[in-house]
């Protein structure tokens, strides 16, 4: 039987969220394995903080809900897990409960626990996020890969920043990479988890004024990792060079750290009303609508342990323009656009080229359609090879 931990994202579903990049990824797992292996071979399972255990639940509790999802509304069960088993945690370990939870189940069952480790921002961009959350990330992180049997991750990068940060906790363990799925809008929780009426409201809105304009989109956190500074800074300038005929930015993302200093500096910007459009809420179905609409895609991030929008801009067709650093490459192989984030000139060149050259934009859009990107399947595929039954080998730590 394989267990998949959906505590975190049961969470996140109750508020009525869309999804984002882990809880996504949580998902995508579920419904991967759910699709290949069928339903007699997995159940998911969530922290129950008032009886202080993980109970478990059928798939369907995660892949048939509508609306909000509520643990409290599900058949849960106290799990049986036997030798053989196969537990996998694809969701940070921030919640203490939660932590100390794993650490004990992990020292007392004989089943098979699989880590899926994102990233290392915290650790190798401590410059990103404040001092205890790096301290509590590397605490926590380093124990949950202590207690894994097998770790998971997304990239080759990803695996050597894992194999940098945590030799200690790793030993002689084996890191696999599985890498991510370009696809987009594969899973069917996007539309079954309705919008609000009021983000179905902005939705229609923004898509009646983009109908007639072109626009280049920008996906993910506004925040200093992601450069969206940078992106907006070069707006000012195009702008200013080709006034009116400048196509808008569309940012779409929450704040992330450094939302003070970043919405001083966006409503500072006497152009960027003019030039720049903020969604920070987006349903699926309207985000699908707009990667088809724009002109191309920018995605300017400092590190990425993978980096999904790059993905499903490619796997729908549009050109991007990406940055070079860190796992991206892995993701835009050959066929995106790369520049250094770092160097302002050759980006703003860059961003020039694609807005108004449309024949190159042609060109790399055909090179898009004829490639091979990784579907669901593959992933699905990949990630039920890596969860195969391994040899239990309990550090004595956990004994």
């Amino acid at each position: 039987m394989i267990y998949v931990d959906v505590s975190q994202l049961s969470q996140w579903m109750a508020r009525g969220r869309h999804l984002t990049g882990i809880q996504r990824l949580t998902f995508n797992c579920v419904a991967g394995i759910y699709a290949a292996a069928g339903s007699d071979q997995l159940r998911v399972i969530v922290y129950d903080e008032s009886a202080h255990q993980f109970k478990s639940a059928c798939a369907e509790a995660i892949l048939g809900l509508s609306g909000k999802l509520d643990s409290r509304t599900w058949e849960l069960a106290v799990p049986e897990f036997a030798s053989g088993d196969q537990i996998l945690l694809t969701e940070w370990i921030f919640s203490s409960r939660i932590s100390n939870a794993l650490f004990e189940l992990a020292g007392r069952v004989e089943a098979n626990i699989y880590q899926f480790v994102h990233d290392c921002v915290p650790l190798a961009r401590p410059d990103f996020l404040r001092k205890y959350l790096v301290e509590d990330f590397q605490k926590k992180m380093g124990q949950a890969i202590l207690q894994a049997d097998v770790v998971l991750t997304n990239s080759d990068y990803s695996r050597q920043d894992i194999e940098k940060f945590f030799p200690v906790e790793l030993g002689n363990k084996e890191i696999r990479v599985v890498k991510l799925a370009h696809e987009f809008g594969a899973n069917e929780i996007h539309g079954q988890m309705k919008p609000t009426p009021t983000d179905t409201v902005k939705s229609e809105r923004l898509l009646r004024r983009l109908s007639s304009q072109p626009f280049v989109l920008m996906v993910g956190t506004l925040e200093e990792r992601k450069n969206t500074q940078l992106a907006i800074r070069q707006w000012r300038d195009l702008s200013k060079r080709h006034g009116s005929n400048t196509p808008k930015l569309v940012l779409v993302g929450s704040y992330g750290w450094h939302k003070i200093g970043l919405l001083a500096s966006l409503m500072s910007a006497r152009f960027f009303w003019r030039s720049v459009i903020h969604l920070r809420n987006c349903d699926d179905t309207t985000l699908m609508e707009l990667y088809k609409k724009s002109l191309f895609t920018i995605y300017l991030s400092s590190y990425e342990g993978w980096g999904l929008p790059v993905g499903e801009s490619m796997w729908l067709g549009k050109p991007v323009l990406c940055s070079k650093l860190t796992s991206l490459p892995e993701v835009g192989e050959d066929l995106v656009d790369y520049v250094d984030p770092g160097d302002a000139d050759a980006v703003a060149k860059a961003v020039e080229r694609l807005c108004f050259d449309s024949e190159y934009r042609s060109k790399a859009a055909a090179k898009l359609k004829s490639a091979k990107l990784r579907s669901a399947r593959d992933f699905a595929k990949n990630l039920l090879a890596a969860i195969g039954v391994v040899e239990r080998k309990k550090m004595a730590a956990l004994r």
